[in-house]
C-alpha cells in the first residue's frame, strides 16, 4: 500500500492504505470460502448474471465533449498491478467487466460472472457510474456492497472490487467527491433506485 500511495495525494494514500488493508484481508477469506461453490456453481451449469449492456439506465450515455477523464488502477494486496487505464466508452455508451471474451475489462477470477457489472457516464456530465449486473458473488464500491441494478456514482479515489477476486480497481480523474451532503451517491431517478432497493 506504500508504494501505491506515493503517487496519490494525502488524502487518497491515506484512504488506500486503510481501504486496501481491510479490502484485502476480506477478500481473501471470501475468497477461500467462495471457490469451492464457485466451481460447484459452474459444475451444475449455474451463472447468475445476464447482459450488462441492459443495465444502462436512460440517462445514461457518452460523456460530452470536455468531460472530466477518468482512469482505472489495478491494485493487488495494495501493489499495483496495472498503470492507470483511461476509460472509453465501448457499444452501448459503457464498459462491461466479466470473464466474457467480449467484456471490455476482464475480470479473471472463478468468483467473476461473465457479465459481473459496467461502469457507464451520466451523458449530461461525464458523471461516471458502476452497476453490478446480478452477479453471483456481488460488486463493491469502497467497502459497501451494491444491489443489483441499481446505478452508484463513482469519483476519484473510490475503490470497486469484484467478485472475490484480492484485486482492487481505484478510480482516477473525474470528479471529487463533494462535501458530505451535496449530492447522493446514487444516480438517475431517486424513486425507481428505492424501489429497487426495496
Amino acid at each position: 500500500a506504500a508504494a501505491a500511495a506515493a503517487g496519490a495525494t494525502p488524502a487518497q494514500g491515506e484512504r488506500l492504505a486503510g481501504e486496501a488493508a481491510g479490502v484485502f484481508v476480506e477478500a481473501l477469506a471470501a475468497e477461500r470460502s467462495l471457490e469451492a461453490e464457485v466451481k460447484a456453481s459452474r459444475a451444475a451449469g449455474g451463472e447468475a448474471s445476464g447482459s450488462a449492456h441492459a443495465l444502462l439506465p436512460s440517462w445514461a450515455g457518452p460523456p460530452p465533449p470536455g468531460a472530466p477523464a477518468h482512469t482505472l488502477e489495478i491494485l493487488k494486496a495494495g501493489v499495483q498491478v496495472s498503470p492507470p487505464t483511461e476509460l472509453a466508452p465501448g457499444p452501448g455508451a459503457s464498459v462491461t467487466l466479466g470473464r466474457s471474451p467480449d467484456a471490455a475489462l476482464t475480470l479473471d477470477h472463478p468468483s467473476a460472472s461473465r457479465h459481473h457489472a459496467s461502469l457507464f457516464w451520466r451523458a449530461t456530465d461525464g458523471a461516471l457510474f458502476v452497476s453490478d449486473a446480478g452477479s453471483a458473488h456481488g460488486s463493491w464500491v469502497n467497502r459497501a456492497r451494491l444491489p443489483p441494478r441499481a446505478p452508484v456514482r463513482l469519483f476519484e479515489g473510490d475503490f470497486l472490487r469484484f467478485g472475490a477476486s484480492t484485486r482492487t480497481y481505484v478510480v482516477g480523474g473525474g470528479f471529487e467527491r463533494p462535501e458530505p451532503g451535496a449530492e447522493p451517491r446514487a444516480g438517475g431517478d431517486a424513486a425507481a433506485l428505492a424501489a429497487a432497493l426495496a
